[in-house]
């Protein structure tokens, strides 16, 4: 919508304005450091929202993860990346990749950064990406957080 994309520009500016920002997109040499990012950022949500660890609170998720992200990156069945605020990780996601589809998987913010809206300014990047490859669909997965609604 128009409201979302004045947002969105609203965001980067004051990303910019707060010193820049740079989204990383993981390869094989940089996966290791991504996935890092994206675990911790996930889980310090979910810590704040008083569910520690979120889905990762289970030590074989995030080991799966690191198993199969090789592989996955490797067909082009993931896209996993980290916008960065002045050099800091402040949101990361991983989606799946496939069919024309793109699944957000598992993703992750830092709260204390939500004037610049960090997690906003990497999904639009996300759906931008995803027009661009021809993909037809983006879905959202579980779950009934309200950023969800909010870009349907």
């Amino acid at each position: 919508s128009r409201k979302r994309r004045a947002a969105l520009r609203n965001a980067r500016n004051r990303a910019e304005a707060a010193g820049g920002f740079a989204v990383r997109t993981a390869t094989a040499g940089t996966l290791g450091a991504c996935l890092d990012a994206l675990f911790a950022l996930h889980r310090a949500r979910w810590d704040a929202r008083g569910a520690p660890g979120g889905v990762l609170a289970d030590p074989r998720v995030p080991a799966m993860h690191r198993e199969a992200a090789p592989a996955l990156l490797a067909l082009g069945a993931l896209r996993l990346q980290v916008l960065c605020l002045g050099g800091i990780p402040a949101a990361a996601y991983c989606a799946l990749v496939g069919g024309g589809r793109v699944l957000l998987y598992l993703s992750g913010f830092d709260g204390s950064r939500a004037r610049e809206s960090p997690g906003a300014i990497l999904l639009g990047g996300l759906i931008a990406w995803a027009a661009a490859e021809g993909m037809r669909e983006l879905h959202f997965l579980r779950g009934d957080e309200d950023y969800k609604y909010a870009w349907g």
